[in-house]
Parts: C-alpha cells; sequence; structure tokens
C-alpha cells in the first residue's frame, strides 16, 4: 500500500528498494501518459485525516494537441466529537505531476495566486495551487494542461497513476472519450483504455 519510503545511503541497496517501490521516488520512465495528486497540509495538523479527496483524470483532444484534465474534489467530513481537538481548517498545497513537456491552460479553484507554481523534478514537470476548507465544506480545484502526444499511444491510451505514499486510498476516475474507468487507488495503477 505504499505507507512507508525508504532512504539509504548505499546505491546498490538503494536500487533494491527502488524496485520494489518502497524508496518514495517519483516513477521517472513510464510508457504512456502520467499523473500523481500530492497533498501537502501546510496547518501541520492532521486535518487531512477528516478530508476525503476524489480526483477526476479526464483526456480529451483538441484540434491536434492532447488536453488533460484533472480535477480534485475535497471533501471535509464533520469529525466526531473525540475529535474535537483536531478540528481546524485543512489547508492543502496540491500538486500534479505530469510528463515533462506539458504545458499549463489553466487553474481553477486555487485560493492563493503565490501557491500557483510550477517546476520540473525527475523527468516530471508539477503545476500547484492551493485551498482551504473546515468541517462540512466541499470544494475542487481543476488542473487543465496540454500533454506532449508522444505520450499517448497509437491504439491505446495508457496512463500511470502513482500514489501518494502515506495516503490510504482515494477513488480515481480516468475518462477517455467514451469510457471511464474507476479505480480505488491503494497502490500505483496502470490504466489503458483503447483510443477511439
Amino acid at each position: 500500500r505504499k505507507h512507508i519510503s525508504i532512504y539509504v545511503f548505499d546505491a546498490e541497496a538503494q536500487a533494491l528498494l527502488d524496485s520494489y517501490g518502497v524508496g518514495g521516488r517519483i516513477t521517472e520512465n513510464v510508457d504512456g501518459d502520467y499523473s500523481m495528486v500530492v497533498s501537502t497540509n501546510l496547518g501541520g495538523d492532521k486535518t487531512n485525516w477528516f478530508t476525503n479527496k476524489q480526483v477526476e483524470h479526464t483526456l480529451e483532444k483538441e484540434g491536434d494537441r492532447w488536453i488533460r484534465t484533472v480535477k480534485i474534489k475535497y471533501q471535509y467530513t464533520e469529525p466526531n466529537g473525540d475529535y474535537s481537538a483536531f478540528v481546524k481548517r485543512f489547508r492543502d498545497w496540491v500538486r500534479v505531476y505530469a510528463p515533462v513537456g506539458s504545458e499549463l491552460i489553466s487553474v481553477e479553484g486555487s485560493e492563493a495566486e503565490a501557491y500557483n507554481l510550477s517546476d520540473q523534478e525527475r523527468n516530471k514537470i508539477w503545476f500547484s495551487g492551493y485551498l482551504e476548507l473546515g468541517p462540512g465544506e466541499s470544494k475542487e480545484i481543476t488542473f487543465k494542461y496540454y500533454v506532449p502526444s508522444e505520450v499517448i499511444g497509437d491504439k491505446t491510451y495508457k496512463l500511470d497513476i502513482q500514489k501518494q505514499s502515506g495516503i490510504d486510498k482515494e477513488k480515481h476516475t480516468v475518462t477517455y472519450g467514451n469510457q471511464t474507468k474507476e479505480i480505488e487507488l491503494t497502490k500505483d495503477t496502470f490504466v489503458e483504455i483503447p483510443k477511439q
């Protein structure tokens, strides 16, 4: 389920850990498209215990370019009285990782321009945004970007979804054309949909 990440100073031992997926690294080389949603609770508290996320991935063609949309829906549940000491505002700096060469079109729902950033690491580019919510609230943030045409296969659309360490599970849906696949993301997952 990937709740632990391990780093050691011995390169050979680290390579072995990476081969088992416990090195905590971003997958560098993938066959097809790639996505990883990474949440960072800026409050330093445990409000993420009460916040559920659903992630919708959509691929569509516009002219001769491919557009990916990643919509993240948040719901802050009402914790019971035993957890009242932990009830605060959930402040999330969220990043969406994509293949290098992806170009941001827009971020909708981000509540602080200062957190709308972009950078590259480990053969991926990321786009970020920020939002806050309290108990009983629901919000969404949507990232829209062009993906390089070379990551879209000739016969099959392939999406490698990497799970953030420490997250138990999240519901993800992948839509391409008239097909949608639902996934309960408990580990890194590879999705294939025949091209239309």
